[in-house]
């Protein structure tokens, strides 16, 4: 479960989220904040299906029973335990037999070959499809591709109030100089800037909603992933 997480992230998908997509114009933006988000999106779905699947596994749950009697019988001298943190898994490949070539997982799978009622054990993937993925993603990793949409948002908001002054000061110029607003070009110009103005308080309010669902989306996530560690008996504040 530990290596569903805390391994790299796909540098391709990665790359999708970039503060520049804030400094575009308005269809380059949306374009750009629905793939970033699209990216978050899916990363998030994918840990909260393979949080679910292990769960769920009987397969996996019953590895894990036999890795552990496994251990108790080459620990007998210690007294049986009642458990083993799964990062402790790994150990499995640097435990080694007499001739140094046999690992612990060696034996295991041989025994899986040669025990009819656990030979399905070695299928247990076929209970996690989501795992290969998961294991490329970080909670970290994503928080930190999310930090530059937040500044973009930050620096979209600053834009908006940019914009909506001298829209606001472009009002006061026609109130105080009606002669002014007949001027066919400095109209054209006025209509633009408040059409300029509407298309990013828009976007700003699309891309604020987005953001906040992604957000809430990742703390789902991080929730399901805390569930299932908590299921195999691992201490979910790690």
């Amino acid at each position: 479960m530990y290596h569903a997480i805390n391994t790299q992230v796909n540098p391709v998908a990665a790359g999708a989220l970039t503060g520049g997509l804030f400094k575009a114009g308005a269809g380059v933006r949306g374009a750009a904040l629905a793939s970033a988000i699209g990216a978050v999106r899916d990363w998030t779905e994918c840990v909260d299906r393979c949080a679910t699947e292990l769960k769920q596994s009987s397969r996996m749950g019953r590895l894990i029973a036999l890795v552990l009697n496994l251990g108790n019988a080459l620990n007998a001298a210690r007294g049986p335990a009642h458990g083993f943190a799964l990062s402790s898994l790994p150990k499995l490949l640097d435990t080694r037999s007499f001739d140094g070539k046999t690992t612990l997982l060696h034996y295991l799978v041989a025994h899986l070959e040669n025990t009819p009622k656990d030979l399905d054990l070695l299928q247990f993937t076929v209970d996690l499809p989501s795992l290969e993925r998961a294991s490329r993603l970080t909670f970290a990793q994503i928080e930190e591709e999310l930090a530059p949409l937040h500044a973009g948002l930050r620096a979209l908001s600053e834009e908006v109030e940019a914009a909506t002054k001298r829209v606001t000061c472009e009002s006061v110029v026609v109130e105080a100089f009606p002669a002014a607003a007949a001027d066919a070009e400095d109209a054209k110009d006025a209509a633009a800037e408040r059409a300029f103005r509407e298309a990013l308080v828009s976007f700003h309010a699309d891309a604020a909603a987005r953001l906040a669902e992604r957000v809430a989306a990742l703390d789902d996530a991080k929730a399901s992933f805390r569930e299932a560690a908590r299921y195999y008996g691992e201490d979910a504040s790690k």
